[in-house]
C-alpha cells in the first residue's frame, strides 16, 4: 500500500475511533505501543495522532487481556510437543539515577532472557518402525505432510507389547484403529524406535572424533567427488537405495573444501578481470581467466554444492521458524545458586513440573510435581560455555541438596525433569567470538597488528571477545581477501601457461581437477618451508580459511559440516589456553554421539539446529537469536524498577510488531564502504616483504620487526581546503606572538645573537650549544619515508620503535602487543594433534570422578534415609508403648473394695 492510501486509511480508522472510545480499541493501541518499543516519547492527547490512539496504561490493560485469553492455550499445545529447541544467556541493563543518593548512581537490572522455538518435524519415511503410549509397535506405510506443519501418517501393526497396567491394555484396540485411519505425529507418548538409512554410530575416540553421517546422505556406489562436486544431480539418492552408498563425514569435508578452492579461483578470476582494464595481464593470467570463464557452468554447479546438499539433507531447511519468548527471569545464571533459580524457573515456563504456590492437603508452598508429559518431552538448549557448564553442574548440585531434611518432595521432581533437558554451547559464542580469538591470540602481536598500522584501521584492538567483535572480523575477512590474492598471484607466476590450457581430450571438470591440485601442493609446500614469514602467513590463511568456512556454514544451515569443523579445533583451543572450550567440545561429543541420543534425535536435533527468521533469509544460531532478544528488550523505554521490566518483557514480540507497524522496519544499511584501497595496501605490503617468494627453497627468519620495517608511515591526511574549514582566522599580534611560541624546529636560528655579539665567549657558546642539542627533534609527517632509497638496507631499532609508536597513535593510540609464543604452531595441524594426546583417558576421568561424587551422595542419602526410618520405627514402638501404659486401667485394691462399700450402702439406703 502507497504512502497516500496508507493516510488515507488511517484517517478513515481516525474518524472511527472518534465516534466511539469502544470501537477500533486494539488499533488504537498499536502507535502507543510501538512508541515505547522505539524508545520515543508518547503522543499528546490532544495531538492529531495522539487524539485517535489510546493511553499507554489502556494499552498495557489490552495486552494483558490478550495474554490470558491466549496462554492456556498455548501452555497446552506446548506440553503436546515431544522436543523443542532454546537459548537462555544473562540480561543485564543500566540505567542511570538523574542524581547520586545512597553512594549509588546507577540501578543495574541482571536476570535472564530465554525462549522457545517449535521444532520443524522430520519426514517419517516407509519402514519406520514406532511405538505407541499402550505398546503398539507399526511400521509405516504412508507419510504426508500437513499444512499444520506435522505430518499424517499411517502403519501397519507389527506386534502389541503388554503393558503392566490394565489401562494400557484397554487402549491397545483404540490406537490400532488410529494407526490404520491415520493420525498426526509427531506426539507425545509415540516413539520411533527405528529409521532406515542410519549408518552404525562411530565409537567415542573424542580425539579426531569420527561424526556419523545424517539419514539422508547416500550417494549413488562409484560416485567420485567431482561428480559429487561438479554433477547437476550430485549423485544423491535415497537411504538404502538399489546401488547406493553412504556419504562419509570426511568425504563431505574433502568436497566442500575442492568446491570452496574452485570458488575462490573464480573470484581471483573476476578480480584480475577488472584490473585487466587498468593495468593488463600477462599471458599466464590471460590463460587463467579464459580457464575460468570456459569453466562457469561448473563453477557455477560448484557454488550451489553446499545448498543442494543441505536441501537433501534437510528438506525442511526453507519453511521459517516459529518461537516464543518468556518473561524474564529476574536470577543471573552466572553462578551455582542462581542457575538453581533459573532452572526452576525455566521447568516451570515451559512446562517440565510445576511449584505449589499455596499450601495444599497433598504439598507445602514450593513443593514441585511433574506433568504428564513430563517424560515424553526433550528439550535442547544453546548456550554459551559458561551456561553450559553451570546447566551440567545441577545434577550434582541438586543431588547433594537431597541430603537435607524434608527436601526430596521439592527436589526429586527437579531432578527427574532434568533427565530431559540437553545443553550445549552454540556457534555464536563458538564460531564468531572464541574461535576467532584464537587467531587473534595467535597473530596479533607483530603480524594482525602492523597490518593494521599498515590500512590505519581503527576499533581493533586484539580482544573480539569482550568489543567490537563486527569490527574483528570484518578486518579478517580484509587479510583473508589480500592474502587470497596474494598468493593466487604468486602461484600464476609459478605455473606455465599449459597448466590453465584444457587438453583435446580433457573435460572442463578434469581441468579444474588439476588446476585445483596444482594449487593444493603448491599451498603444502610451505606448510614446512624454511621461509618462516611465508610459512607464517600460510598458517594465518588456513585458519581463516576454517573460520569462515564456518561462519558460512551457519548461514547455510549446514550443520553436519559445523560437527566436523568443531572436532578439528578442539586442539586450537587446547593450545591457546581455551581449556573450556576443549571440555565443552568433549561433553558436546558424549551429548550428540553418546548412548544417550537416539539415531532419530540427533537427526531431528540437526534438522533444528538453526533459526530461520525469513524465508529469504540465512540461519542463524540461537545464541544470536538470545542476544537479539536481549537488544529488543533494552531498546524500550525502561522502568527503574526491575519488577515492572520483567512484567512487561512477555510482550516484547507485540510491542516488536506494533514498532514495525507505527514506524516501519529499519532500513537496510547503506553499503558498506568499499575494503579495496586496504586490500591493495596489505598486497603491496607482502610484495615488498616477498611473501611467497618465486624461489621456494630460499630461506628467511621472521623477527618481531620483520613486517613493522616495511609499514609506511601515517601521512597528514586532508586537502588544503579541508583544512581551511578548520581554521580560525587570529589577530595581527596573535600571529605575531605565535610565530616566536611556535617557531618551527628546522627554522630556528639559535645561534644569530651570539654571532652578532661583539663579546662571544667558549662559555656562552657551549650553554647555547647544550640547550639546542637537549632540544626534542620533531618528526615531519608530511615527509615521504616510503621511497626505495629510504627502505635500502635494514632499519635500525631505533627508528623502527618510533615508526611503530607514531603507526599505533594514529590507529587508536593501542599499545603494541608482543610476540606470542604459539606463533609459528600448526593449530589446526600437528601441533593441535599433539595438545589432545591423551585427552580421552583424562576426560573419561573427569566424568567417572564426577559420577562418584554423585553416586557417593545417593548412597550416603539412602544410608540415612534407612537409618531414619529405623529411628522412626524405634520410636513409632515407643509410642506406642507409652500409649498404653499411659491409658491401661490400674486394679487397686483399695478401689476395688471402696466400691464394694459404697455398693452396700446404696443398697441398705
Amino acid at each position: 500500500m502507497k504512502k497516500k492510501n496508507r493516510q488515507i486509511l488511517y484517517l478513515f480508522y481516525g474518524l472511527i475511533r472518534t465516534h466511539s472510545s469502544w470501537l477500533m480499541k486494539y488499533w488504537a493501541i498499536v502507535e502507543p505501543l510501538g512508541c515505547y518499543y522505539k524508545g520515543h516519547q508518547q503522543p499528546g492527547s490532544k495531538s492529531f495522532g495522539g487524539s485517535f490512539s489510546a493511553s499507554l496504561p489502556t494499552a498495557w490493560g489490552a495486552l494483558e487481556t490478550i495474554y490470558k485469553e491466549e496462554f492456556l492455550s498455548f501452555m497446552s499445545s506446548l506440553e503436546e510437543e515431544t522436543t523443542l529447541t532454546g537459548a537462555f544467556d544473562n540480561y543485564q541493563k543500566v540505567i542511570p539515577k538523574k542524581d547520586i543518593t545512597a553512594f549509588k548512581s546507577a540501578i543495574t537490572h541482571v536476570g535472564t532472557s530465554h525462549f522457545l522455538k517449535m521444532n520443524k518435524p522430520i519426514p517419517y519415511p516407509i519402514d519406520t518402525v514406532i511405538r505407541s503410549p499402550a505398546g503398539v509397535h507399526f511400521r509405516v506405510t504412508h507419510c504426508d505432510y500437513d499444512d499444520s506443519g506435522k505430518y499424517i501418517v499411517k502403519g501397519i501393526v507389527s506386534w502389541v507389547e503388554q503393558g503392566p497396567g490394565e489401562s494400557e491394555n484397554l487402549a491397545i484396540p483404540s490406537e490400532q484403529q488410529l494407526i490404520a485411519d491415520g493420525f498426526m505425529l509427531p506426539k507425545t507418548g509415540w516413539t520411533v524406535v527405528w529409521m532406515p538409512g542410519f549408518q552404525p554410530r562411530p565409537s567415542l575416540e573424542y580425539h579426531n572424533q569420527v561424526v556419523p553421517p545424517p539419514r539422508r546422505a547416500w550417494i549413488k556406489k562409484g560416485t567420485t567427488d567431482v561428480q559429487v562436486a561438479f554433477g547437476q544431480d550430485r549423485m544423491l539418492c535415497e537411504p538404502l537405495a538399489s546401488n547406493s552408498e553412504s556419504l562419509s563425514s570426511e568425504r563431505m569435508h574433502r568436497i566442500h573444501c575442492l568446491a570452496r578452492r574452485i570458488l575462490d579461483f573464480r573470484t581471483h578470476a573476476n578480480y584480475l578481470s577488472k584490473q585487466s582494464t587498468d593495468t593488463g595481464l600477462n599471458p599466464i593470467q590471460n590463460k587463467f581467466v579464459s580457464a575460468t570463464k570456459l569453466a562457469s557452468k561448473e563453477m557455477d554447479r560448484c557454488s550451489k554444492f553446499e545448498a543442494d546438499l543441505v536441501q537433501h539433507i534437510n528438506p525442511n531447511v526453507d519453511k521459517v521458524d516459529k518461537m516464543f519468548a518468556f518473561p524474564l527471569s529476574p536470577h543471573c545464571e552466572t553462578s551455582h545458586e542462581g542457575m538453581l533459580k533459573v532452572y526452576a524457573e525455566l521447568g516451570q515456563s515451559y512446562r517440565m513440573f510445576n511449584i505449589e504456590d499455596t499450601s495444599t492437603p497433598t504439598g507445602a508452598v514450593g513443593r514441585c510435581s511433574l506433568t504428564p508429559t513430563t517424560k515424553k518431552r526433550k528439550i535442547n538448549l544453546c548456550v554459551d560455555a559458561l551456561s553450559a557448564k553451570m546447566f551440567r553442574a545441577l545434577l550434582l548440585n541438586l543431588t547433594k541438596k537431597l541430603t537435607e531434611l524434608g527436601s526430596h518432595q521439592y527436589v526429586e521432581p527437579l531432578l527427574d525433569a532434568l533427565e530431559q533437558f540437553t545443553v550445549q554451547h552454540d556457534y555464536l559464542h563458538e564460531h564468531r567470538m572464541h574461535r576467532q580469538d584464537v587467531i587473534w591470540r595467535q597473530f596479533y602481536g607483530c603480524v594482525l597488528q602492523a597490518f593494521q598500522a599498515e590500512m590505519r584501521y581503527l576499533r581493533i584492538n586484539g580482544d573480539c571477545v569482550k568489543s567490537g567483535l563486527q569490527a574483528h572480523e570484518g578486518f579478517l575477512k580484509v587479510v583473508n581477501t589480500a592474502l587470497k590474492r596474494h598468493r593466487f598471484n604468486r602461484f600464476i607466476a609459478y605455473c606455465s601457461e599449459q597448466d590453465f590450457v584444457c587438453g583435446e581430450d580433457e573435460s572442463v571438470e578434469s581441468m579444474l581437477v588439476r588446476m585445483d591440485q596444482c594449487f593444493v601442493e603448491y599451498c603444502s609446500q610451505w606448510d614446512d618451508s624454511e621461509d618462516e614469514p611465508s610459512r607464517l602467513c600460510n598458517n594465518l590463511l588456513k585458519m581463516l580459511e576454517a573460520y569462515f568456512r564456518c561462519v558460512h556454514s551457519v548461514k547455510k544451515q549446514n550443520a553436519w559440516m559445523c560437527e566436523v569443523e568443531n572436532i578439528r579445533w578442539h586442539g586450537a583451543y587446547k593450545v591457546c589456553g581455551k581449556n573450556n572450550y576443549v571440555v565443552e567440545g568433549l561433553h558436546r561429543i558424549d551429548t550428540l554421539y553418546g548412548e544417550g541420543m537416539s539415531d532419530f534425535d540427533l537427526e531431528n536435533f540437526r534438522g533444528n539446529r538453526f533459526f530461520k527468521m525469513t524465508p529469504e533469509g540465512n540461519g542463524t544460531s540461537h545464541d544470536e537469536i538470545n542476544k537479539m532478544e536481549n537488544s529488543w528488550m533494552k531498546k524500550c523505554l525502561l522502568s527503574p524498577t526491575f519488577q515492572i521490566n520483567v512484567d512487561r518483557s512477555k510482550y516484547i514480540m507485540p510491542l516488536m510488531k506494533c514498532g514495525y507497524e507505527a514506524y516501519g522496519r529499519t532500513k537496510s544499511r547503506s553499503r558498506k564502504a568499499s575494503q579495496d584501497m586496504n586490500i591493495e595496501k596489505l598486497m603491496s605490503l607482502f610484495e615488498r616483504t616477498d611473501i611467497f617468494p618465486s624461489d621456494v627453497s630460499v630461506k628467511r627468519d621472521f623477527d618481531d620487526n620483520f613486517f613493522w620495517r616495511e609499514v609506511s608511515l601515517p601521512k597528514a591526511e586532508g586537502s588544503s581546503k579541508d583544512k581551511a574549514k578548520e581554521t580560525v582566522a587570529l589577530t595581527p599580534g596573535m600571529t605575531g606572538l605565535f610565530n616566536v611560541l611556535c617557531v618551527p624546529e628546522d627554522v630556528r636560528n639559535d645561534y644569530e645573537h651570539f654571532e652578532d655579539s661583539v663579546e662571544r665567549d667558549d662559555e656562552n657558546l657551549s650553554v647555547v650549544s647544550s640547550v639546542a642539542g637537549n632540544e626534542p627533534r620533531g618528526i615531519n609527517l608530511d615527509e615521504e619515508s616510503d621511497s626505495d632509497e629510504d627502505r635500502e638496507g635494514d632499519v635500525s631499532n631505533t627508528d623502527t620503535d618510533s615508526k611503530v609508536k607514531l603507526s599505533l597513535k594514529r590507529v587508536g593510540n593501542v599499545q603494541r602487543k608482543n610476540r606470542s609464543k604459539i606463533l609459528f604452531s600448526d593449530l589446526l595441524g600437528v601441533d593441535g594433534d599433539d595438545a589432545l594426546t591423551g585427552i580421552k583417558a583424562v576426560h573419561l576421568k573427569s566424568k567417572e570422578r564426577v559420577k562418584k561424587r554423585i553416586e557417593h551422595v545417593k548412597i550416603m542419602n539412602r544410608y540415612f534415609e534407612h537409618k531414619l526410618q529405623r529411628r522412626m520405627e524405634s520410636l513409632r514402638t515407643a509410642t506406642n508403648n507409652s500409649i498404653q501404659k499411659t491409658y491401661t486401667k490400674r486394679q487397686c485394691t483399695w478401689k476395688i473394695e471402696y466400691n464394694a462399700i459404697m455398693k452396700a450402702d446404696k443398697q441398705q439406703s
